[in-house]
């Protein structure tokens, strides 16, 4: 079923920006505190709903237009959606999860993370993205898993590295970009960090590893499937076998 038939069915209206309750002209910035806000609202542990699931899925799908520039202006040209990729922009990964899952669980993404962080998929995802942004650090550093702002320079370091051999170009917007620039992004991540903490203290829902999983998958589908499998060969559940009479 196609994104916009399940918001008309699960939230009576196919404006993306309405669901959000944003305006079409609305900031990266504001789109992704409304995405926070309607997401902890309709999570699976935190909600009765029986569409709950559904509807935290839903909105996954529908970040991931409004906050990737191209989609978004197709959307807003065509009114038709680009699902293409399911990835969603967000750099403080683990304070997202927090939001929504006690610490215990984070270990399980401490697990990935340690996994994920320096291997070839890293490397990989972060050289698609700057080619995609060209050289934006900004939409580099929110489209990278779990590139947090302390990890910056280490991700400078992989681009550099790429530029030096040649396998992508020198982006002026990545070679030129000012001090001042770099000074802001640091300072916007400091300020959405601590607001997501602060909001991850209002409530501790129960821990659900499954549901974990969920979210991680609705966030980098295609990027890090292989970590997940993994992952969930570790920790989750195993069935018990049945006996035989």
């Amino acid at each position: 079923m196609g994104l916009l038939v399940e918001c008309k069915k699960h939230f009576g209206t196919t404006d993306l920006f309405k669901v959000l309750q944003v305006k079409e002209n609305a900031s990266n910035k504001d789109v992704k505190k409304a995405f926070f806000e309607k997401s902890k609202l309709y999570h699976p542990d935190k909600c009765s709903d029986a569409s709950a699931t559904e509807k935290f899925q839903i909105l996954n799908r529908l970040y991931s237009i409004l906050s990737d520039e191209d989609k978004r202006k197709i959307y807003l040209e065509t009114g038709d959606v680009d699902e293409d990729s399911t990835l969603v922009n967000i750099s403080d990964w683990k304070s997202f999860w927090s939001a929504f899952f006690p610490k215990v669980d984070l270990k399980a993404v401490d697990k990935l993370k340690s996994e994920y962080v320096g291997s070839e998929q890293e490397r990989k995802d972060i050289k698609e993205n700057y080619v995609k942004f060209k050289g934006d650090m900004n939409s580099i550093m929110e489209s990278t898993m779990f590139a947090e702002i302390e990890r910056e320079d280490e991700i400078r370091e992989i681009i550099n590295e790429l530029i030096s051999s040649g396998e992508v170009e020198a982006y002026k917007k990545y070679t030129n970009e000012s001090a001042a620039s770099k000074m802001k992004r640091k300072k916007d991540a400091e300020k959405d960090r601590n607001e997501m903490i602060k909001d991850s203290k209002k409530s501790k829902p129960k821990p659900d590893l499954e549901d974990l999983a969920i979210a991680i998958r609705s966030r980098q589908q295609k990027e890090c499937a292989s970590f997940l499998d993994s992952l969930e060969a570790k920790y989750a559940p195993k069935p018990k076998k049945s006996r035989t009479k």
